[in-house]
């Protein structure tokens, strides 16, 4: 919970419908699908004209001049929309997803606390927010139809132990960055904690090429990918979480997926994986001071 104005509250809006704006062009620029395109160019200009709307009403919705002091204690902050570009269009719209649902519980939440007519107007914004979260589910359902891959058995484990190292280095990286005790208490436990994830993937693919010799010729078909762990050196540290939070999101996706190609102990080692990152993914949430992530079918999406 968030104690600001009601000014405050609504410039924080107008700036993140105008981030949106950017984040969805940015996208729209690096998609190669025609459909998939002409939707995030869509987002994008809706998103702009929503800034300036919230720009115009700006008065209206905090109640008028003897309002703009008021304080507000909001439940729901609106989202960060800051490093499409650091992303692949897949990871784009996954995270756009949440961002819209986020955007929708801002708007309720800064509406149920301004007089009206600025709180049906906010009513209004936190509806089309679920819109544009409908259609950004629609092209994460796109996506994964056109990027489902024949891989080799023993490569998607590869694919998965080189993302665990990839995750502690950039653990390790933060924990340089990070002035809090707690939260390098925190950052170190995760170092460990993904070194370890390696090793227990590797003593599973030295099982598996054992039990299986003939496992690098088996091809599977995953509709999930590994987190990149892309992590731009000029990003500061609050930014640097929410992009390994995203990525803790798409590895408990993935060691979902995987699990269902394996029997036994190995299925539920690669499930009992998937529920830690779940788990980090809650912990950098709750270091953020974000909500808690619904868990159901949108939230597992992709």
């Amino acid at each position: 919970m968030k104690l600001m104005t009601a000014s405050e509250a609504v410039d924080l809006a107008i700036q993140s419908e105008r981030a949106a704006g950017r984040y969805f062009q940015v996208a729209a620029e690096r998609a190669d699908d025609a459909r998939i395109r002409a939707l995030l160019v869509g987002l994008a200009v809706v998103e702009e004209s929503r800034s300036i709307d919230l720009e115009a009403l700006r008065d209206v919705l905090i109640g008028g001049a003897s309002l703009v002091h008021r304080q507000l204690y909001l439940e729901h902050l609106p989202p960060s929309w800051s490093h499409a570009e650091t992303y692949t269009l897949e990871e784009t719209v996954h995270v756009a997803l949440r961002m819209e649902r986020q955007s929708s519980l801002f708007y309720d939440s800064l509406a149920s606390m301004m007089p009206q007519p600025g709180q049906h107007f906010l009513r209004l914004m936190a509806r089309a927010k679920e819109c544009n979260a409908d259609m950004v589910e629609h092209m994460v359902s796109e996506l994964e139809k056109r990027r489902r891959r024949v891989v080799g058995l023993h490569q998607v484990l590869r694919n998965a132990i080189q993302a665990e190292h990839a995750c502690g280095w950039i653990y390790k990286g933060l924990v340089g960055r990070c002035s809090e005790p707690r939260g390098r208490l925190f950052l170190e436990a995760m170092v460990r904690f993904e070194a370890s994830h390696a090793e227990e993937l590797e003593r599973l693919m030295k099982t598996t090429r054992d039990a299986m010799p003939d496992a690098e010729g088996v091809v599977v078909v995953m509709s999930k990918t590994p987190p990149l762990f892309q992590m731009p050196a000029s990003v500061d540290y609050e930014q640097a979480l929410r992009i390994a939070m995203e990525a803790e999101a798409r590895a408990s996706r993935y060691y979902d997926a995987l699990s269902r190609l394996f029997g036994g102990a190995a299925r539920e080692l690669l499930r009992t994986l998937a529920r830690h990152e779940r788990a980090h993914e809650e912990a950098i949430r709750q270091s953020l001071g974000l909500a808690p992530q619904a868990r159901g079918p949108l939230a597992m999406t992709g």
